[in-house]
């Protein structure tokens, strides 16, 4: 279709829906073709009202938010074809925001006046000029020869003019945006959502959203949208061109925001290192600035996790951007690492990505997934260790300080939603009897080392750990800063838990449990006391339980509890009066043979040499 250079100066350019809708990345659409056959004018009814849709990708991009509408382009005429679809619209500026609307032109191309010819219509110069679309005397751009964009998602001068629009806080289009409520819907087939805004006079309308930032938690503030209402009285909303798009439907321009976190490991012993993943996604950075736009992560370790030297390659921080990891000099501007020096402040590791979205859009496109590896050793220095993690990020396009009264522009802040990383801990109880007549001990002394971590790499400390008492024979695995914490761990007599250690707070591993003092008991003696190894290892199908395993020690005294035992404890420690009350089994019924045998063996030995001394004095007496 053509139309006449003095009508397109008068009323704009005849635009696709492609044009209408134009905030959708630019660029992309054809010129209107001019080989459309036309049929005839559209019937523009009286006082035609149309509908807007917003569509979302689902109910968290839309629940919470509230939008403001305002016309800023009439249809003055419209033409179709035998199809009854639109072949072209004539659009107009209305005088209630002729003003503003040149202002933001002007604005937005860096120009010093409209363009000739458009002097009394500056949506029309829009139209022309950054919509993208030829014209008859060829004053427009040629398809696909869009100047204003640049590389990012849905920049260009097209959507600094509506931003200009949408942001015009100090002069008096911010009062003429008008309140709408609108009907929200739910695909429950693709979770899709939308909300339509019934009853509004047919044109091209700058859509707001007017949500506080505040009041936001994973979402930002849309950016302005550009959008044409369906035409004529018979609500035509489909082109004849190419392009698929519709009248009064567009696509939300913001983001929801998320983070996650994981630690590869379900336990970390002291010394074990642990490896921990961070993930997000780049979101949508169209109407921000460089130094006024946020995209902050920060983790928080306990003071109990160290962290990687730069030197350390196999643990240091890693950033990768669908799957690709960036250059370390990209790192080195992003991330911030400070160890904590006392038992009272966390770590800070900080990856600021707001200026590298921004400068670096070729490294971080929209949507791309960003994945932050690195590992931290846990110190022994704190039980209870955890590792935080959030996000903090702009929520209002277009905000600079200059235009928000000289203060931060609004941000929000988003966490996991299982919260914090924590490594497990388990507990476990040992139960000390008489092996004659299970009678529960009292008085017995034990100490705790760990030999293997979560892993099952050695561990070369042999230090005992310490423990505090927290009364009725219960001991928890003790911080460094802890007071009356000690090695030793003894069997009170408690009538609640007597003859019972329980152990708690203690990270998967193996143990040497050594059994130091013999119990408070006149017939037993300290010549037999068990040194054996308990596993810690995190079940399988609940890791917030442990499965537990037990190396018997040479007397056999320690073992696995029974079924019946295990009521009151996971593992019991057998004393005996006498060697010959160990177990006949294994390595000690062994030594108890050798013993017997040796035993034995003397008594021979001794009956023997009586024997011999009998006879020679009976000899000496017959002479």
């Amino acid at each position: 279709m053509q139309i006449g250079t003095s009508i397109r100066k008068g009323v704009g350019l005849a635009v696709s829906a492609a044009a209408l809708l134009a905030l959708l990345p630019l660029g992309a659409s054809g010129a209107m073709a001019d080989d459309v056959a036309n049929d005839g004018y559209v019937d523009m009814g009286t006082d035609a009202k149309a509908s807007i849709t917003l569509n979302a990708k689902g109910d968290s991009y839309l629940n919470g938010h509230s939008f403001k509408l305002l016309r800023i382009g009439t249809y003055e005429k419209a033409e179709k074809n035998k199809d009854n679809k639109i072949t072209g619209i004539q659009v107009g500026t209305p005088d209630n925001v002729k003003n503003e609307t040149k202002t933001a032109y002007i604005n937005a191309t860096g120009d010093t006046s409209l363009p000739a010819g458009y002097e009394d219509n500056p949506v029309g110069a829009v139209a022309t000029k950054m919509l993208g679309f030829h014209t008859e005397d060829g004053e427009g751009l040629t398809p696909n020869q869009d100047e204003t964009a640049s590389t990012g998602t849905y920049e260009g001068k097209l959507r600094n003019f509506a931003q200009e629009l949408a942001g015009d806080t100090k002069g008096t289009l911010n009062g003429k945006f008008e309140g709408a409520t609108g009907t929200m819907a739910t695909d429950s087939s693709t979770g899709a959502a939308s909300v339509k805004f019934d009853g509004l006079a047919q044109g091209l309308y700058i859509v707001k959203d007017v949500t506080n930032p505040a009041s936001l938690k994973g979402s930002q503030i849309a950016i302005p949208m550009v959008v044409g209402t369906a035409v004529g009285a018979a609500n035509l909303d489909s082109f004849a061109d190419a392009s698929g798009m519709k009248l009064g439907v567009v696509n939300m321009k913001d983001d929801v925001v998320s983070i996650n976190k994981t630690m590869a490991e379900k336990s970390l012993s002291t010394g074990q290192w642990g490896h921990f993943t961070v993930t997000t996604k780049v979101p949508l950075t169209t109407g921000f600035t460089k130094d006024n736009y946020k995209f902050t992560v920060t983790d928080s370790p306990s003071y109990g996790f160290t962290l990687p030297a730069s030197s350390d390659a196999a643990h240091y921080y890693k950033v990768r951007v669908d799957g690709k990891e960036i250059a370390s000099d990209l790192l080195g501007g992003i991330l911030t690492a400070n160890q904590s020096s006392s038992l009272d402040k966390t770590s800070s590791i900080v990856f600021d990505f707001g200026n590298a979205f921004l400068d670096h859009k070729d490294v971080f496109p929209y949507g791309a997934n960003i994945e932050i590896t690195y590992a931290l050793q846990n110190s022994g220095k704190q039980r209870g260790i955890q590792n935080s993690v959030s996000l903090d990020y702009s929520t209002q396009p277009g905000c600079t300080k200059e235009n928000n009264n000289g203060q931060e522009c609004p941000s929000s802040t988003v966490t996991p939603p299982n919260g914090p990383v924590k490594p497990k801990t388990y507990s476990f109880k040992l139960g000390n009897v008489l092996r004659t007549n299970g009678t529960k001990l009292v008085g017995s002394t034990f100490t705790i080392t760990l030999v293997k971590d979560a892993s099952g790499a050695d561990v070369t400390s042999s230090t005992p750990i310490k423990f505090v008492s927290l009364g009725d024979n219960v001991y928890k695995q003790a911080d460094d800063a802890s007071t009356g914490s000690a090695p030793t761990l003894t069997i009170n007599d408690s009538a609640a838990k007597k003859g019972i250690l329980e152990l708690q707070d203690i990270d998967a591993g193996t143990y040497e449990i050594q059994q130091t003092g013999a119990p408070q008991n006149p017939h037993l003696r300290a010549v037999m006391l068990p040194k054996f190894d308990v596993t810690l290892t995190p079940n399988a199908d609940d890791s917030a339980k442990a499965d537990i395993a037990v190396q018997q020690d040479a007397w056999h005294l320690a073992a696995k509890a029974s079924d019946v035992e295990a009521v009151n404890y996971n593992v019991v420690v057998n004393n005996v009066p006498s060697v010959m009350q160990l177990p006949l089994t294994g390595g000690a019924g062994i030594i108890l043979a050798i013993i017997v045998a040796l035993v034995l063996a003397a008594l021979l030995g001794i009956t023997v040499v009586m024997k011999r001394r009998h006879e020679a004095a009976a000899s000496r007496t017959r002479v």
